[in-house]
């Protein structure tokens, strides 16, 4: 019997995803030795059957003859082990402009176990089958993040009820963001279990211009198709949303006046008006800081802990570097018998081979406040960051420059120094 499953539909792929399971055995004649589970991701066996040990037992509450034998099952691990990200593969919530919006199949999936019962014949010590049928548990939508120890353990203050509280995207970011014209921006957030009814549902992403003063200049709604219990990430850059196709509004970033813009989701009625649209997500708001100096900075994305992107310019300082190293070897000098030269000219003596290298980003922030510390603390730890140059993703190894880095500091004035290495070398000449 499944006698407990998790809480909540939607749960972190980093945090327990646990069961526990229970069986009832003739004490007399039996005694349970394994619970045998098989997970399945969409439907596809991803493990082979699992034997899992009986961790306690006590007098079935039916039976004062029987005895009721529990299993606790944790699938966390599988579950990590299948989903992104990925070696080798650029995951899918960085997303490129001109395809503005995706599903990331890659970071979850929907999962369920099946269990079957092994026990022990008292009277012949053999292991045989427990006679009891395959249980099947209820599904559960896995993603790929994580939660802090001192955070609730589950994602359900991020996927919203909709009509009593709006989702929050995954990211624990400013809601504020200075960008430039040419960069990419990311929200990701993940879609209810249930598709709530009109108008507490999301189709479309709303997007207001503002002056600098505040007022509106423009507005429109462009629509997208989502299904529940889904991971989405949509690229809302200047360029990104600007090409886009708005079936309500016509938002002018070409507005000469434009010095913000908004961005959320929510429910828009085709047939209707702007003024009906329901936001169902949090709002961002994003400062145009004019065209950025890509000598002077580089751009920044990484997968975070929620699942999500974030992504950060370093402005302050940026300096390529490249290392070589590099083995030599020795040889006899070619001699010419009977030459009027002792030996060749032409004759290599001391020479190098095997020569590697190695290229590094050296950045460094401006002076950061406590808050945008912290949170940019996500990238020390990211297994997946990009540097990103004229919407071409290169991955790299982020570490820091010195032997650690302040996150918090009592005058908040705190600068981050990295070094990213470049995930592949340049390619040079053997011998």
């Amino acid at each position: 019997m499944i006698n407990k499953q998790p809480p909540f539909p939607i749960l972190p792929a980093y945090r327990p995803v646990a069961f526990e399971l229970y069986v009832d055995t003739l004490t007399s004649a039996y005694s349970a030795e394994n619970a045998i589970v098989t997970i399945y991701k969409n439907g596809t066996a991803v493990s082979e059957p699992i034997p899992y040990k009986s961790v306690r037992n006590q007098t079935s509450p039916l039976s004062g003859l029987d005895t009721r034998w529990f299993f606790d099952v944790d699938i966390q691990k599988v579950c990590q082990d299948t989903l992104g990200p990925y070696a080798a593969q650029l995951t899918s919530n960085f997303v490129n402009p001109a395809t503005r919006f995706v599903t990331n199949t890659d970071l979850y999936g929907v999962y369920y176990i099946t269990v079957t019962y092994e026990v022990i014949d008292l009277a012949t010590g053999l292991l045989e089958d427990s006679g009891v049928d395959q249980e099947t548990s209820d599904n559960f939508t896995i993603v790929s993040s994580s939660k802090g120890n001192l955070e609730t353990m589950f994602l359900n203050d991020y996927y919203g009820a909709f009509a009593s509280q709006n989702t929050k995207f995954l990211t624990k970011s400013s809601k504020t963001i200075n960008v430039c014209k040419e960069d990419n921006v990311y929200l990701s957030f993940i879609t209810p279990p249930d598709t709530p009814p009109v108008p507490n549902n999301i189709n479309s992403v709303f997007v207001q211009l503002f002056d600098s003063g505040g007022g509106l200049l423009s507005d429109g709604l462009a629509a997208f198709s989502l299904s529940p219990s889904t991971l989405n990430t949509l690229n809302n850059g200047f360029n990104s949303l600007s090409s886009a196709t708005y079936y309500l509004g016509t938002p002018d970033f070409n507005d000469i006046e434009l010095s913000y813009y908004t961005v959320s989701a929510g429910y828009g009625d085709g047939n209707g008006t702007i003024a009906d649209y329901v936001p169902n997500t949090e709002t961002f708001r994003y400062n145009l800081t004019g065209s950025c100096c890509p000598a002077k900075s580089l751009r920044l994305h990484w997968l975070n802990r929620l699942g999500g992107v974030d992504s950060f310019t370093f402005d302050d300082a940026k300096d390529l570097q490249e290392s070589t190293s590099s083995e030599n070897g020795k040889q006899a000098l070619g001699w010419v018998i009977g030459g009027t030269s002792p030996h060749k000219a032409s004759s290599e003596g001391l020479f190098k081979y095997n020569s590697q290298s190695v290229q590094q980003y050296l950045i460094r922030t401006k002076f950061l406040s406590n808050n945008e510390a912290l949170w940019l603390s996500d990238l020390l730890s990211s297994v997946k960051v990009y540097i990103d140059i004229d919407n071409t993703f290169t991955l790299v190894a982020c570490k820091v420059e010195d032997t650690g880095q302040s996150i918090t500091r009592n005058d908040g004035k705190i600068k981050y120094s990295l070094v990213l290495t470049l995930s592949n070398n340049p390619i040079n000449h053997r011998i």
